[in-house]
């Protein structure tokens, strides 16, 4: 009876030691994919809430950044709504993976922007300026991880787009470094 038992033990233990093998294996061929969708679901939430006036923890923030590079010209009403679309259109690109050069375009337009606070604004972004960041001072200090993880994810695109151009050399210039992150044959798409 017991050696029974041990070998049942021991084949679960197998299968679920296989089991975290195979996922493990599925995850890390997909980790950009992962990446990227997760950069898109951020901004693409963001981005909402910012259609909701009140809803958004850093509208105030933003708000004010907008106004001071725009020297207050346009309404704070359409500052936000063009913001929220932006934000939103750079979530559906990095979600969708299609259009990658449109996509860090946006991205890294946008994280410009999002840094002027820390510019204009640098004792509304600490309580104790420079160590204990406030809410606001959170929402801009994680654009630094978001920034990061782009740049990861754009680095590994480049270089999968620039292998498959370098192997079809009869492929003509206009169409060189164009793709999507998920159906091109590249290490990206997992």
């Amino acid at each position: 009876m017991k050696s029974t038992a041990n070998r049942i033990d021991a084949t679960s233990t197998d299968s679920m030691i296989r089991l975290a093998r195979s996922l493990i294996r599925a995850m890390d061929q997909r980790r950009f994919v992962m990446l990227r969708s997760s950069i898109g679901i951020v901004f693409l939430w963001f981005g909402l809430l910012k259609f909701f006036p009140g809803l958004s923890p850093a509208e105030s923030l933003a708000s004010r950044t907008l106004s001071a590079l725009t020297f207050n010209q346009i309404p704070e009403s359409a500052e936000i709504v063009v913001l929220a679309t932006w934000e939103c259109l750079v979530g559906a690109l990095f979600i969708s993976g299609r259009f990658p050069r449109v996509a860090f375009s946006l991205f890294w337009l946008h994280m410009a922007g999002t840094a002027l606070p820390i510019l204009f604004f640098p004792f509304e972004l600490f309580s104790h300026f420079p160590y204990a960041p406030t809410l606001e001072g959170q929402y801009v200090l994680k654009n630094m991880v978001m920034a990061s993880a782009a740049f990861s994810i754009r680095r590994r695109w480049r270089n999968a787009s620039d292998a498959r151009v370098a192997s079809r050399t009869d492929e003509p210039a206009s169409r060189r470094h164009i793709g999507t992150f998920t159906t091109d044959p590249c290490p990206m798409s997992g």
